[in-house]
């Protein structure tokens, strides 16, 4: 009887570990979005999305992968659009192949054009949050924002 107890004892556990395993994985899947962009030198692509429902503590990541030819010059833009609410409060962190080029506060950011050395696939990661110590003043507010990736290719040039 206590053996049978115990195997059960061990399956319910092997179970929740299994689940607890599987829900970590997703929440890291999930955790920021991955977006594929690829720009024709010179020509700008765009890509937009809305900060909203964030409570101070809260960070999220977004990862573009920038496709540009070889050799060359990866300009990356920032702008505030629409509802822009939580500008003034959000801070960020800016990683361009692999070295981060900036952080500090998002408004910082906003039409400082980020441009650096850029060869085939590029990952650009954005981190961005609410600092722990915004209060009532950021609640129910939001940002649009839009990056703009441009490519220059320094044989084309």
């Amino acid at each position: 009887m206590k053996k049978a107890v115990l195997i059960v004892i061990s399956l319910v556990l092997a179970g929740m570990i299994a689940l607890s395993v599987v829900l970590i994985v997703q929440a890291v899947r999930s955790d920021g979005d991955v977006i594929r962009i690829q720009t024709d030198g010179g020509t700008a692509e765009e890509s937009a999305f809305r900060v909203e429902g964030m409570l101070p503590g809260d960070s999220a990541t977004r990862t573009y992968i920038v496709g540009c030819g070889e050799g060359g010059t990866l300009t990356v833009t920032f702008e505030a659009g629409g509802e822009a609410g939580l500008l003034p409060y959000v801070t960020a962190r800016v990683e361009i192949g692999g070295k981060e080029r900036f952080s500090g506060a998002l408004q910082d950011l906003i039409g400082s054009p980020l441009v650096c050395p850029a060869s085939g696939d590029t990952y650009v990661t954005v981190e961005y949050g609410l600092p722990l110590g915004v209060g009532n003043e950021a609640q129910g507010a939001a940002l649009d924002l839009k990056l703009s990736f441009a490519f220059t290719n320094e044989k084309e040039s």
